[in-house]
């Protein structure tokens, strides 16, 4: 099933004999790094960052809440680093691992953030 509004399709082209350098990896921007739906909601992981902020610890995620029809409803920041997710509405919590903290299960509350 396809909803209206949450999918984009964008048309790249390519001209031969012009040549332009790839965006310097410092200057590209990590956008949704993951994402999360239930009967309710869409939610997606987000960084909004370089990859310098990153490293930096500059900035932590957020989280965005969308409908299904793809209106933005809410976003969450949050106060450390994770790379993958799962919620709990019932409990309105979310649940947060981070890739190199593999010892480590984060959780944050939806009403608390």
């Amino acid at each position: 099933m396809i909803y209206p509004g949450i999918c984009y399709r964008y048309r790249v082209e390519y001209f031969t004999g012009r040549t332009r350098g790839p965006l310097e990896v410092e200057n590209r921007y990590i956008y949704a790094i993951g994402a999360y739906a239930t009967e309710n909601y869409i939610y997606t992981l987000n960084l909004d960052m370089t990859p310098q902020d990153i490293y930096a610890g500059k900035y932590y995620p957020s989280l965005q809440v969308f409908s299904w029809e793809g209106k933005p409803l809410k976003q969450y920041k949050l106060n450390c680093y994770i790379s993958a997710f799962t919620i709990d509405e019932a409990s309105r919590t979310v649940y947060g691992v981070f890739a190199e903290d593999e010892s480590s299960i984060y959780t944050f509350n939806l009403d608390h953030l």
